[in-house]
């Protein structure tokens, strides 16, 4: 019993370190490429059992130690709560121009949310923010935060290497 919660929470505390050290590499994703990004991971108590909420939010600039501009941005978050499941938000700041991405892990999710875009808008719009884009989508693949997170290889970097036995 002891060993078995040791050996969960080695595993978390090993999750955490591979995160940390797979955002301090340059990323290869055409749209992510040469951004810097901090990294956040929340205690997330709206599941049970108990979940961390990932965020990275873009630094301006990508040398090390650069600043967070918050009128010029992208964040992106990966939560899980118990209604709606698996989301991931990407939201872009541009200036008072806020554009959002929700990708959802199923359609009724992704109802939900279109649903209440207008919701959202109006919220935004109470902060002097201007909602240029609302997009809602089924995509479990990008409801988790590690394809932000883990570089795409460029295959056409990649050289061919033959070995015989």
């Amino acid at each position: 019993s002891n060993f078995m919660q040791a050996s969960s929470n080695m595993g978390q505390v090993l999750n955490s370190m591979i995160a940390q050290t797979l955002l301090s590499q340059a990323m290869a994703r055409p749209d992510m490429q040469a951004a810097n990004y901090a990294y956040w991971q929340i205690p997330n108590s709206l599941v049970n059992p108990p979940q961390n909420m990932e965020i990275i939010v873009q630094r301006d600039g990508s040398e090390p130690g650069a600043k967070i501009n918050p009128a010029n941005t992208r964040v992106v978050l990966s939560l899980e709560t118990k209604n709606l499941g698996k989301l991931g938000i990407d939201i872009q700041v541009k200036d008072k121009d806020v554009k959002f991405v929700f990708n959802t892990q199923n359609d009724t999710t992704q109802k939900i949310i279109a649903a209440n875009g207008a919701v959202l808008r109006k919220k935004v719009g109470e902060k002097n923010f201007k909602t240029s884009g609302l997009l809602v989508r089924t995509n479990p693949t990008l409801s988790t935060i590690k394809p932000y997170l883990i570089p795409i290889l460029d295959l056409e970097a990649l050289l061919k290497v033959d070995v015989e036995a």
